[in-house]
């Protein structure tokens, strides 16, 4: 079997000189060890002079980390001290890897002390490895700039000074609620168990709840939504109560923090759609066929336009002569559409068509043509 590849590139970790701090143990002096096995001595120096190159200062002063850290025992042997600085290499290398999640890299240090006390619920040292949670905290500024951020964008505006301090303490809350929960084994191996605080998801929840109720003249990425929303009301003659906008685009501001947004806004056409079979059933099929009502009344509406001497833009789906064209009853109780030639008939045969002019040069038109029928005047 072939042995596993190593994925971690030890030549990037920074191994930390010595800085002159006093060492603790060994009677109190610098080059002391906190273990007085004499081959301790001799074993740090063969591990790190020999394989990592480092002073002697400084390969006591890891010794003595590792000790002090409860990550080798006192007197620990040369292959003791190399298994667990290997282990410290292997999480120094993985937390500070491109893409793991830490924002500030570590030190082989600090990877020693998180390996040799970790903490399990805020307790006390445990020994090698253990479980850590990891909070993210917020500056003032930070929320500053991301209160002021997320306004201008969902809802087109800055937030006010109370909007301000009302969304830094929710986002404060919700990041120590969510820590990021990993578990350090005592090879150092890493594991994510908890992910942690999802910031978009929070603040798309957060200021879903903060979008004015329907009716409102709305900016931003709710007044994108409430845009959409009219849109699909006018292709499709659908009329969705204020209840039902305000919901939907709570709705996809809500999922959009999640990557959900898209699904959102494809599940508010679909549910148009069905209130738009309801209102016209004879258009069932060309709806689920992807035909907006608009599409299909365009001929109806144009007829009625022209007929009433109206413009294009006055006469919608809600137009009397329009909605019976497109859901009428036949003898057998079923719904269809009304042929153009039936539309036009009943127009013509409306009052209102008899008050336009194109009505009255019928008329006269018609007269003209019995007259000369019966040859009342000249052909």
């Amino acid at each position: 079997m072939a042995a596993e590849e190593d994925p971690f590139d030890f030549t990037q970790i920074r191994i930390p000189s010595y800085t002159g701090t006093r060492i603790p143990g060994g009677r109190g002096q610098e080059s002391g060890i906190i273990s007085y096995a004499p081959d301790t001595v001799k074993n740090a120096r063969a591990l790190f002079q020999n394989g990592y190159n480092t002073g002697n200062r400084t390969a006591i002063f890891l010794v003595n980390e590792m000790t002090r850290s409860g990550l080798v025992r006192p007197g620990a042997s040369f292959t003791e001290l190399n298994s667990a600085y290997e282990a410290a290499l292997k999480l120094t290398a993985s937390m500070s890897a491109p893409g793991a999640g830490y924002k500030n890299k570590i030190s082989v240090v600090d990877a020693i002390r998180l390996l040799g006390a970790g903490t399990d619920q805020g307790g006390g040292p445990s020994g090698p490895g253990g479980t850590y949670k990891d909070f993210i905290k917020y500056s003032k500024k930070q929320i500053n700039t991301l209160a002021t951020s997320t306004y201008d964008q969902i809802l087109g505006r800055p937030p006010t000074e109370a909007e301000i301090r009302n969304f830094g303490k929710a986002i404060a809350a919700g990041a120590r609620s969510a820590p990021q929960v990993r578990k350090v084994s005592s090879t150092g191996r890493v594991t994510v168990t908890q992910k942690g605080f999802d910031e978009g998801a929070f603040i798309a929840g957060y200021m879903a709840d903060k979008i004015p109720d329907a009716g409102s003249d709305l900016d931003g990425i709710a007044g994108n939504i409430q845009d959409l929303i009219d849109s699909y009301t006018e292709n499709y003659g659908v009329a969705p109560t204020k209840s039902f906008i305000n919901n939907a685009i709570k709705n996809v501001v809500r999922l959009g923090g999640t990557g959900g947004a898209q699904e959102a806004i494809s599940n508010l056409e679909q549910q148009l759609k069905e209130q738009a079979q309801v209102l016209y059933p004879a258009l069932k099929d060309k709806i689920n066929a992807g035909i907006t009502v608009r599409a299909i009344a365009d001929p109806y509406i144009s007829r009625t336009a022209k007929l009433l001497e109206k413009s294009e833009l006055n006469v919608g789906l809600k137009d009397k002569y329009v909605s019976a064209a497109l859901s009428r009853k036949n003898d057998k109780g079923e719904y269809e559409l009304m042929s153009t030639d039936d539309h036009a008939r009943s127009i013509r045969s409306s009052s209102e068509w008899l008050d336009t002019k194109n009505a009255k040069e019928t008329f006269l038109s018609a007269a003209d043509s019995i007259l000369q029928t019966f040859g009342f005047i000249g052909r």
